[in-house]
């Protein structure tokens, strides 16, 4: 699938370029009136609200406020030449039908979200700077350009920390290359903690440069979970790997007719739910170590080129549940159940 366009990109990109300035001002958000309010210009230290307008300027939100971006410019486009969210426990909100825009460093932390506005932070030096969460939702859109991704856990609950929901919604975070779910130090007594992105009612989550994906560093029950739902699209055209460094699980689900990882070889730790009636390509995948694989009525799954299957459980309903890996030679340390009409389409096992 191709990559999404943000719609509103290419002109926010050239002001973006005209905006920028050579010697930024630093401007510290202290929430003096305690509204979370940007436009507030007594909320900084600089007495002002830092925007570009002549004078341009170095923002940072130190604390673990929540800040409202408010400030409604002739164009409803603001900028700054730097942008930092100190805190993992901060959030970054745009208020609707409003741009903010990054022009240059930022260091991202905590909760940065969109609802029919946007965010966008496509600078030469852009860095996740810890554990973070976006979220874009009624056409929002979000772009940042950094390489890599540490999604935490700051509750013991489920984590959705991407995610894009409603028509036109999109996080665009291509340039992500590697992502690894880990606890960022909450200890809930075996609990089961969950990482997630999720694409929901028509919204995307563009993911297409990411090579491999972690799965949690902590507990065996862990996951790190990419789900698609309501027409809502996780794009992971590049995706390589998904590896298993300790710990958890990575889970792909989707409510889609259809779903492709087209350029996934190898995978440890991946666990798969299909939708009823379901195909599901993955035309590249040559070896798969500790899987769990629930194929419900009618699904199938295409796995052309699949040699090794281990320390798998791989469940196939009795309606026409098929599975199809013609190479498939190794099932070692694993389960089969196969029930009525369903079909397992593979070589010869030769070790079991």
């Amino acid at each position: 699938m191709p990559r999404p366009a943000l719609l509103s990109l290419p002109i926010l990109l050239i002001a973006s370029f005209l905006a920028a300035g050579s010697q930024a001002d630093p401007a510290v958000f202290q929430n003096n009136d305690g509204t979370g309010r940007y436009s507030i210009g007594t909320n900084w230290d600089v007495g002002l609200v830092p925007v570009n307008n002549g004078t341009t300027y170095e923002v940072s939100i130190p604390g673990a406020d929540g800040v409202v971006f408010d400030v409604n410019s002739p164009t409803g486009v603001s900028f700054v030449d730097e942008f930092t969210i100190g805190s993992t426990s901060a959030s970054f909100t745009v208020a609707p039908l409003l741009s903010f825009v990054v022009n240059g460093r930022a260091r991202l932390r905590g909760t940065i979200a969109t609802n029919d506005s946007t965010f966008l932070a496509l600078g030469p030096d852009v860095l996740f700077d810890g554990s973070v969460r976006l979220s874009a939702a009624n056409g929002g859109q979000i772009a940042i350009d950094a390489p890599s991704l540490l999604p935490g856990f700051t509750s013991f609950s489920t984590s959705q920390f991407l995610a894009a929901d409603g028509t036109n919604s999109v996080v665009d975070v291509s340039s992500i290359e590697t992502i690894t779910a880990f606890n960022d130090g909450n200890n809930c007594g075996g609990c089961t903690t969950t990482a997630r992105i999720l694409a929901s009612n028509g919204g995307v989550v563009d993911l297409s440069g990411l090579l491999t994906a972690n799965s949690p560093l902590t507990s065996s029950a862990d996951r790190l979970v990419f789900q698609e739902t309501t027409g809502g699209r996780v794009l992971l055209d590049s995706l390589q790997s998904v590896a298993r460094p300790s710990g958890g699980r990575v889970r792909f689900q989707s409510d889609a007719s259809t779903f492709s990882l087209p350029s996934l070889v190898t995978a440890v730790g991946m666990d798969v739910s299909p939708a009823v009636g379901a195909t599901w390509d993955l035309p590249e995948l040559t070896s798969w170590n500790v899987a769990s694989i629930d194929l419900p009525e009618s699904a199938t799954f295409n796995l052309p080129k699949l040699q090794t299957l281990q320390n798998a459980s791989l469940t196939l309903t009795d309606l026409a549940a098929t599975f199809n890996a013609p190479l498939l030679t190794e099932f070692r340390s694993s389960v089969l159940s196969l029930a009525g009409t369903s079909a397992l389409n593979a070589a010869p096992f030769t070790d079991i």
